[in-house]
This record gives C-alpha cells, structure tokens and sequence, in this order.
C-alpha cells in the first residue's frame, strides 16, 4: 500500500475587515400623511347623500316607479333591495355599460329573488327617473 503525504502549504493572507453598520430602517413618511383622495369612489345622486342611496334615495325611485307604472308592488321592492344593500348607487354605476346592466339584473333575479320583468323595469326606468332629479 502507498501512502501519498500532501503537504499544505500555510500561507499568510491579508485579513479582510468587514465594517458593517446597522442602520435604522428609512422613515416612511407617506404612511403618516393622510390620504388626499378615497379609496373607492361612490357615484353621486343629485338630492341624495350616500347615506340615504339605500334608504331614502331607494324609497324615491320606488315611489316614482310605483306612480309612472302605475304598479304598487314596486312598493314591496324596498325591503328586498335594501335588505340586499342595493341603493340608488348600485343603479347608477351599473347603467354605465351594457354589461353593467346586464349585470344587474341577473343580480337582482339571482341574489335577490325577483321575477325578470320586475328587474327589468328596475334597471330600464332609472334613468328616466335620475333625469328628473336634474342630473
């Protein structure tokens, strides 16, 4: 059996210093301002604040739909629609597209249970009906 002996040769290399700093994380200042503009906009209804879309505003469409139509069942329309969150806002910017409408009322078919002509003269007549607010 051969014995091979390796001899290392120890050499003296430089230390290298490493100098490292903890720094203090940046300060975010933006974080401590307050926002300049909200997060989600709620489409405006002439006469209405957004706190009343789904109380007030929502009694008022319902009544002149009840008027114009001459049907008293849109009258029955407030405990669903509100029940369901679905104010004068939710009309409004749903009407912006055909999609949008569309949208709307297979919502109100689907997750709220009323029949298709009733959503359809919901969605078709608001905005005759916001026309009138002067919009």
């Amino acid at each position: 059996m051969v014995q091979q002996t390796l001899q290392i040769q120890k050499i003296n290399l430089p230390l290298l210093e490493l100098n490292v700093r903890r720094r203090n994380p940046p300060k975010l200042h933006r974080l401590a301002q307050p926002l300049t503009r909200p997060l989600f906009t709620v489409p405006p209804v002439r006469g209405f604040t957004p706190a009343q879309y789904n109380s007030d505003g929502l009694l008022a469409y319902l009544e002149y739909l009840r008027v114009v139509l001459q049907d008293d069942s849109f009258g029955d329309m407030y405990a669903i629609l509100s029940q369901h969150r679905m104010g004068i806002d939710i009309f409004k910017s749903s009407l912006a597209t055909a999609e949008g409408m569309k949208g709307l009322k297979d919502e109100l078919k689907q997750d709220c249970g009323i029949a298709i002509g009733m959503a359809r003269c919901l969605v078709e007549n608001f905005q005759s009906w916001h026309k009138t607010l002067g919009a």
